[in-house]
């Protein structure tokens, strides 16, 4: 959605207007407290140091489309994010896992988004985790909430985080603009936007939807009429 990238789509009234919750630009959950705020789109300032996390409005809504896949029968969207960031800004989420499966697609901006991955199923035993009890190695859809680690890359505590960071495999994936990424539910992850020089935008943007699947058997993706995010049922609109 190239429009996106740009900071007179704000102009729009439709848009404008609509209050968004900000974080910090990098998560520190559980190592640092998290700054948290809101705002119209309209006073974004792309020269700033913010970070949107977000609900999305359904007035934006309007302007993603789903494939068939998406709106499959069996599936249920539980809700609809958005991240928009100041072009060139450093942006990392803490490594987290969902309860449920998330698409995620770069949809406005510049330059790459990183994904690193930890197979959950296969270290979730030795993971360091800061709620704990959550998280259920014998069946993972049973889960009981959503958990992370207290890991701060750019001040690793060795004495805490060596003993398990020698023992996993960490899997990585890059993100341009236009690529969706599906992350599964209970997979530990970690999205990270590099700082670099702006190349004439003003914002990266991102927008992402968690589902789940009654259906958990194969799917043949056969063609089929995409639809808009907003008319897609969703079980927690903005």
């Amino acid at each position: 959605i190239p429009g996106w990238s740009r900071g007179k789509w704000l102009e729009n009234g439709d848009v404008g207007d609509l209050q968004v919750k900000l974080e910090t630009s990098v998560e520190l959950r559980g190592v640092a407290k998290e700054a948290v705020s809101r705002m119209a789109l309209r006073e974004l300032d792309p020269a700033g140091d913010w970070y949107v996390v977000s609900t999305l409005p359904q007035a934006m809504a309007w302007e993603v489309d789903v494939p068939r896949w998406g709106h499959r029968e069996g599936l249920v969207i539980e809700e609809n994010g958005l991240w928009i960031s100041p072009a060139g800004l450093e942006t990392r989420s803490s490594f987290h896992y969902d309860k449920e499966n998330v698409m995620n697609c770069l949809v406005a901006g510049e330059g790459e988004k990183l994904w690193w991955f930890i197979d959950t199923r296969k270290y979730g035993d030795i993971l360091p985790w800061v709620r704990g009890g959550r998280y259920n190695s014998t069946k993972d859809r049973y889960n009981t909430g959503t958990d992370w680690l207290a890991l701060d890359l750019d001040a690793i505590d060795e004495d805490l985080h060596h003993p398990w960071l020698e023992k996993v495999e960490i899997q990585t994936a890059v993100q341009r603009v236009s690529d969706c990424m599906v992350v599964p539910y209970s997979m530990l992850h970690l999205a990270w936007s590099p700082a670099r020089a702006s190349g004439g935008v003003d914002f990266n943007a991102a927008v992402a939807w968690s589902f789940l699947s009654l259906d958990d058997g194969p799917y043949e993706c056969l063609d089929g009429a995409s639809l808009p995010l907003a008319a897609v049922k969703n079980v927690w609109p903005y």
